[in-house]
């Protein structure tokens, strides 16, 4: 038996990041369309972490553009989630989106200012990329 064996079913490839981005795009748009749940903060938590995971792994494997829409999907899910923020800023400067990295996060940290820690823990941009000082 052979470890890490790659084959059709099993390699992570363009269909299937389509096919991950299309899930969750789909299950956001249902769990909006129901009150019941859209109410709910524990459960718009819940499947926002979930879906920054799934950008993460999205982004490990190269597939930037579908990384990026499920961070922001995550974002609207449970936009106080330092998580997808930070993903999203992180994925933004890998890929020479400097100004919007900035932009996302000075956004975040005037917003949410209670989250800020939380943020400085998660997002290696904020820490490289922190927001640049107010002038007058």
């Amino acid at each position: 038996m052979e470890l890490r064996a790659e084959n059709a079913q099993t390699s992570f490839n363009a269909e299937r990041a389509a096919q991950s981005l299309s899930y969750w795009q789909s299950a956001a748009q249902q769990l909006f369309g129901d009150a019941e749940i859209s109410g709910s903060s524990e459960v718009l938590k819940s499947y926002s972490h979930d879906t920054v995971s799934a950008a993460n792994l999205l982004a490990s494997h190269q597939f930037g553009a579908e990384a990026e829409q499920l961070y922001r999907l995550a974002m609207q899910l449970w936009p106080e989630n330092p998580e997808s923020v930070g993903g999203l800023a992180d994925l933004l400067a890998q890929s020479g989106r400097q100004n919007e990295a900035r932009q996302v996060l000075e956004d975040y940290a005037a917003q949410y200012p209670n989250q800020k820690k939380d943020l400085e823990k998660i997002s290696a941009t904020f820490r490289l990329i922190a927001p640049a000082p107010k002038r007058n």
